[in-house]
């Protein structure tokens, strides 16, 4: 049997002399993108495995075949589903950039399906209503982020899909070979229903969006041992104006098709958000979770935060508790009214959640072994902070 024939070409080629070429990720990309994760074939499956033991562990091209491989190895989950280990690491630009990247990209893909243009994931496409609704919201959502990037597109007002047409053509003239190839790699559906993009897309924005956010929370204890209230304020009033931000995007993620995600929802079993690494650590920096929610598979499946909170790591509450009288008493009501006000946006992030899951979920269970709407309702209950 001539295994090379069900390759794509540029495949078959690199296997048969790695050295000539680079990798050919798009040929690969495209394959996956053409059937679904869930259906691609065995040979080709088989020959990314061999490709994968021919490279070092830990590269980048360890790391995308992994990604590809996870549910050929067992090993899917929702940091594999997202591509998590491609993105970089959480930095403020950095991040701010990459989240304008994935939302222009969901504009572009929409708007090159509504023109017909040869795009994949043909399943259920939207109609043009929907597509502009997507544009509206798509703009707002970037009008946020360009505004922190300070670099990126203006975002005109008018009608939407025309605006939208400007935006991702300024976007893409200016995106580096290496932010397409991020792009490129980091989207890998299961199914070939329309709307998984935008699913994909909107959540892999939310979880920079926690990145960043968990990563600017574990320096407020720091700040409150030093006895620098203004300076945690400071930081927790940036991270509730994150929170408003990126609370846009659910009026994004809100336009899609209730068909379509459960349609594609059918291959993501094993794939959940209570997986979320970065979201759990933003939660147990704030405070130490109960010991039910800490046993419970809230945390049982996040072991590496689980183990963190174990281990101790300090929580702002408790240096909060202990924050002496060095800060005067106008920088401590600043820190508590920053605190408030983050506290509130967010609840406000989880509530709007909730509410999506219940029209997409209706009654069905969650695709990470959880009751669905039923665990949200009782996460949305847990309080950000102690008092």
């Amino acid at each position: 049997m001539n295994t090379d024939a069900e390759l794509p070409p540029p495949l078959a080629r690199w296997l048969r002399d790695p050295g000539t070429d680079d990798f050919p990720y798009p040929a690969v990309v495209s394959a996956f993108q053409r059937v679904g994760k869930e259906r691609v074939a065995v040979a080709l499956l088989t020959a990314l495995s061999e490709a994968r033991s021919r490279t070092s562990a830990h590269s980048p091209l360890a790391r995308f075949l992994d990604v590809a491989l996870d549910k050929h190895d067992g090993r899917y989950d929702y940091t594999s589903y997202l591509a998590i280990e491609l993105f970089p690491a959480p930095a403020e630009t950095v991040t701010d950039r990459v989240v304008t990247l994935l939302v222009a990209d969901v504009l572009a893909f929409e708007l090159a399906a509504l023109d017909g243009a040869d795009v994949p994931l043909p399943g259920l496409r939207p109609d043009r209503r929907t597509v502009g609704l997507r544009c509206r919201h798509g703009l707002r959502a970037l009008a946020r982020f360009v505004a922190r990037t300070r670099g990126g597109p203006d975002i005109p007002e008018g009608e939407p899909v025309e605006t939208a047409r400007a935006v991702v053509t300024e976007v893409e003239k200016n995106r580096t070979p290496q932010e397409t190839h991020l792009l490129r790699t980091t989207l890998l559906p299961v199914d070939t229903v329309h709307d998984e993009y935008l699913f994909l897309r909107v959540l892999q924005a939310f979880e920079m969006h926690f990145a960043i956010s968990a990563r600017h929370m574990a320096t407020v204890p720091d700040l409150l041992d030093d006895g620098d209230a203004r300076g945690a304020g400071a930081v927790l009033g940036d991270l509730a104006d994150r929170f408003d931000e990126t609370a846009h995007l659910f009026s994004l993620l809100a336009t899609m098709q209730v068909e379509a995600f459960r349609t594609f929802r059918l291959h993501t079993e094993g794939a959940s958000a209570i997986q979320s690494n970065n979201y759990k650590r933003l939660e147990s920096l704030c405070r130490r979770p109960d010991p039910g929610r800490l046993e419970s598979a809230a945390y049982t499946s996040v072991p590496v935060v689980r183990d963190e909170v174990n281990e101790g790591r300090r929580t702002v509450d408790e240096a909060l508790a202990a924050l002496g009288s060095s800060s005067s008493a106008a920088a401590r009501a600043e820190l508590e009214g920053e605190r408030r006000r983050f506290a509130a946006a967010y609840e406000r992030w989880r509530r709007t959640h909730h509410r999506l899951a219940v029209r997409m979920l209706g009654d069905q269970p969650g695709s990470g072994y959880t009751a669905g709407v039923p665990y949200l309702a009782e996460a949305r209950t847990v309080p950000v902070f102690e008092t």
